[in-house]
This record gives C-alpha cells, structure tokens and sequence, in this order.
C-alpha cells in the first residue's frame, strides 16, 4: 500500500464558513471551526480517494461533517486560514484538551492566491497507514498529515490506536497519543517509544538491527512497526524483513503490503 497522487487546480472565490464538530471533547461537545469551503472540499475528496486508492477498502467519507474513518479510527480534515496561507488542520474525536493533531504548516495555498496544488502520499498496512502532504510551493517534500495504527494494550489485553499529526521521531509536546479502542475519552498524550538497542550490548551492528515497537513503558505494543537501529538502515529507504516490505520513516519502520 504506497499511493502517491497529485491534485491542483483554481476557483474563482472561496468562502468562509464555521463548520460544528460534534464529539471532540465529550461524546455531547460542540467545536466550531472557520474552514475554508471550497479547499477543503477539495482537500477532504483528495484526501479519501488516495487512502482507497492504497487499498483501504474499509475507509469511509462523510462530506457533511468533512471526515474520514480508517481501520475504525475517525478524524476531521479541513483547510482553515492561517496568516498568509490556508493550511490542513486535523481533529479528532478522542482530544481532551488539545484537539488540534497537525497544523503543523503545511501550506495549501497563499491566502492572496485562490489556486492549489499539492500530492498526497499513503503508506501502511491493514494494521497501519501513515498520510504525508507535499504541498503549495514543495510538492515534491512530504510533510506529515497523521499516522494511526492498531496496538494492543499488553497489560489489559484490550485493542488501542497510537496517533499522531507529528513526526514520528518528534519530542514535541502533545506530538503522540495513544488510547484504548473503546476508551475514547481516555487519551494517554505525550507518549514516548520504549527501545532497547541502545542498551550496552545491543548498539552494535552485529547484535540487533530492529525491535518490535513498545510505548508508553512498554505497555502498548503498536502493530507492524519496529524501532530500526540507525548504524543499520538508513530513513526513506525501503527493507525486506523476513517475508515482509517495511518502509524507514527515520528510523521507525513500518510495514507496507
């Protein structure tokens, strides 16, 4: 599953509206959002038809709301104006606080300008899919939309999602999330990754090149996604492992089918 598609084009106007979110906060919570209409019709449309183009049959789009559901996690994807440009903003329905996953600056287009051109690239797995954007201006870079995968709650045995609209190596604050399937509400937020090759006698070439992918003290396991060990694999690149094709987003691999 690696798609990568283009889109651009122009409208003559474009039109502010406030967009109720429903949900985010509590299951009864109302956000009002200001979207730009029009691009993020667009945006929304390019968004699904790239993620069903990488073969997730599964995924839903709902064009009242502007969502998306995939592998059962739903999000909001919408273009709102921000200083001189009109960027993507995230949501999603298990924030408590922070309810804003990427803004992140990814430009769609100059607030002057009412043209847009952009691609979309999906990599994953039935268990995993991670979105990037090359967007106005850099179409040719990539810059994180989100990542969700599946995990496993290890101690209670319970299915949960890691997400997040960071970078996956990133120690920004608020940048990762995890949360029991059926626990919307509760968020673990500011999460961090358990590795083990750094240990003495484990950071040498000749003792381990990748680990599976532990969180929060070890207590999630994120499916199809390992800790790969630097002296080794190189970021961007794509290895065979075993039976199995995993692409290295800065040294955090995950599976592609």
């Amino acid at each position: 599953m690696v798609v990568r598609n283009a889109y651009s084009g122009s409208y003559d106007s474009l039109t502010s509206e406030t967009l109720t979110i429903v949900g985010l906060t509590s299951e009864t919570s109302t956000t009002n959002v200001t979207i730009i209409k029009e691009l993020s019709e667009e945006f929304l449309n390019s968004f699904y038809e790239t993620i069903i183009d990488a073969g997730y049959s599964d995924a839903t789009k709902n064009e009242d709301d502007y969502s998306i559901t995939v592998l059962g996690f739903k999000f909001y994807v919408v273009i709102i104006k921000s200083g001189y440009y009109y960027i993507v903003n995230i949501y999603t329905e298990t924030m408590n606080s922070t309810i804003s996953l990427s803004t992140n600056s990814v430009w769609m287009a100059e607030t002057s300008k009412k043209d847009y051109d952009y691609n979309i690239v999906v990599r994953g797995s039935n268990n995993f899919i991670n979105i990037t954007c090359g967007a106005y201006k850099s179409t040719t870079s990539e810059k994180k939309i989100i990542t969700i995968a599946k995990a496993k709650n290890l101690i209670t045995n319970e299915e949960a999602y890691y997400f997040s609209g960071y970078e996956i190596d990133s120690s920004s604050s608020g940048a990762k999330y995890i949360r029991n399937k059926n626990h919307n509400y509760n968020v673990l937020k500011n999460i961090s990754f358990s590795t083990y090759y750094t240990e003495s006698g484990l950071n040498t070439v000749s003792k381990l090149v990748c680990e599976p992918q532990l969180a929060y003290n070890g207590t999630y396991l994120i499916y199809s996604m390992l800790r790969g060990n630097s002296a080794v694999l190189s970021p961007g690149k794509y290895y065979k492992i075993g039976n199995e094709i995993y692409y290295n987003d800065r040294n955090y691999l995950f599976k592609v089918e």
